[in-house]
């Protein structure tokens, strides 16, 4: 019988590892990624509105040294929907260039 109680006592971590790592991945399969494209435009999949997406666009830039974001592209993964609804990909390109003022396109 106590057999049997030490082998519970140490499958205890082994099944809080498995709870972890299948928590991480269900986090990370939800998560943003940023899509290198070939012709130099880079591409996120996001859900939200316009403001989340250029957010996002500027930190991924940041990320990589650079000062500003161009956006190409913003639409609706599901073209169905109506626009700004449901997830979104933005296209943009990242620039040494100082960012543009607001409002001033």
């Amino acid at each position: 019988m106590k057999q049997i109680a030490t082998l519970r006592s140490k499958s205890a971590p082994l099944s809080i590892f498995v709870i972890a790592l299948g928590a991480s991945a269900a986090f990370f399969a939800g998560c943003t990624m940023v899509h290198l494209n070939g012709d130099a435009t880079n591409s996120i999949e996001y859900k939200g509105d316009e403001s989340v997406g250029r957010d996002y666009a500027m930190r991924a830039c940041r990320k990589g040294n650079q000062n500003s974001v161009d956006v190409v592209s913003i639409v609706n993964k599901d073209e169905a929907l109506p626009p700004g609804q449901g997830r979104q990909i933005i296209t943009f390109k990242c620039s040494a260039k100082p960012p543009r003022p607001p409002g001033t396109g």
